[in-house]
């Protein structure tokens, strides 16, 4: 695998109809001195703390804008350089608008990396710079015809 590879996802497409039974897979990774050891998943996967903070947001001062509101024009945000993710090339933080039934609208940004991020985040003609830590998410709320408010 290339260096820095973080995830490995192995699947296995049946197309119709089939059974199909592993047994005893296990996956090993070639030492530099040619020993084999098998590879272990860790107790805790590596984006754990990133989708805690994701549920708990959908679940509090998010759940009017994530779950009963309507997605708008996101507002023009500056990061740092575009980091490889797969096939693609993604900001270090990620970002979508909504609006609330009340007419509040809401910023949802998501720092999906493993070092703090830097962002500019222009809404309204409003200018912040904005530190979020790793595996930070965040809910910038205007509330309608209001400033920003965070959570």
């Amino acid at each position: 695998m290339p260096a820095g590879t973080a995830v490995l996802r192995v699947m296995l497409v049946l197309d119709g109809p089939g059974a199909v039974w592993l047994d005893d897979l296990q996956m090993e990774e070639v030492l530099a001195d040619g020993r084999t050891v098998e590879v272990q998943r860790p107790a805790r996967p590596v984006d754990h703390e990133f989708m805690r903070r994701w549920i708990a947001l959908y679940q509090g001062a998010g759940r009017p804008y994530l779950l009963f509101g309507k997605m708008v024009h996101p507002p023009r945000l500056e990061t740092g350089p575009l980091i490889p993710a797969g096939h693609r090339r993604l900001a270090p933080v990620l970002h979508n608008a909504y609006e609330a039934s009340d007419g509040s609208q809401a910023v949802v940004l998501a720092n999906w990396t493993s070092s703090t991020q830097r962002v500019t985040l222009t809404w309204k003609n409003q200018s912040s710079t904005i530190d979020f830590q790793p595996w930070e998410v965040r809910c910038e709320v205007r509330p309608r015809g209001g400033p920003a408010e965070s959570s």
